[in-house]
């Protein structure tokens, strides 16, 4: 990985963090949905895509090597990706009452995606290793 990734990486990030507020922006100004629904997936789709794309772009731009580690660092953009899918499934079936329904299912929801980043890792670092 060289300085060519961590600048495609960055650029993404920028890309995405600017759809990200696209997407927050409209879900706020919806009459029919909350803002707390806006903030919350605005605040998760930041971690994600800070953790996907900035993180491994500022590394490889400073030329370090993930080598083994890359897998378990994979664990983190999985798992938060895992959590956004959580939040717009609550946010459709429950959007009055998205925040008693998040919060009464959040310890199933990031049990959830931990168990699947985890099954979807072992399932990659068996193809790709």
């Amino acid at each position: 990985m060289g300085k060519k990734d961590g600048i495609a990486g960055i650029v993404f990030f920028v890309f995405f963090i600017i759809l990200s507020i696209i997407i927050a922006s409209e879900l706020g100004t919806n009459a029919e949905l909350d803002l707390e629904i806006a903030i919350v997936i605005l605040v998760e789709l930041f971690l994600f895509c800070s953790t996907a794309f900035l993180i491994p772009g500022i590394v490889c731009l400073l030329g370090k090597h993930f080598g083994a580690k890359v897998w378990y660092y994979a664990l983190i953009p999985v798992t938060l990706l895992g959590i956004v899918i959580y939040t717009m499934v609550v946010a459709i079936l429950a959007p009055t009452s998205f925040m008693s329904t998040f919060l009464e299912f959040l310890g199933l929801g990031i049990g959830a995606a931990v168990v699947l980043a985890i099954v979807i890792l072992c399932m990659s670092y068996e193809k790709y290793s």
